[in-house]
């Protein structure tokens, strides 16, 4: 686990909302286990998109790469939007814990 990460942690047990680290990683992994179907999804989107490609490929109907690479920029930018909002969704719950 890098250091940055360990420092956040500690942060957030320091803070009083979670009695230890542990508690902290359960709430992130709880947060993750919410995104993790709608990655999934879109990770098995872009496998049936390279098929699909390969595929038209192979019958001389390629796709021009710098396509391909424009929409595999795409997908990655929204699956690292997905990630900033499970580190969003943790620090709104750390803010809803510390109102109530």
């Amino acid at each position: 686990m890098s250091e940055q990460s360990q420092e956040r942690i500690r942060q957030k047990v320091e803070s009083g909302l979670y009695a230890s680290a542990d508690d902290v990683i359960s709430a992130a992994l709880g947060l993750l286990e919410r995104l993790d179907p709608d990655l999934e999804r879109e990770m098995a989107d872009i496998r049936d998109t390279v098929s699909r490609v390969v595929e038209r490929s192979r019958m001389g109907k390629g796709v021009p790469p710098h396509i391909v690479f424009e929409e595999l920029g795409r997908r990655s930018a929204a699956m690292a939007r997905s990630r900033e909002a499970m580190i969003e969704l943790l620090d709104e719950h750390e803010d809803f814990d510390k109102r109530t």
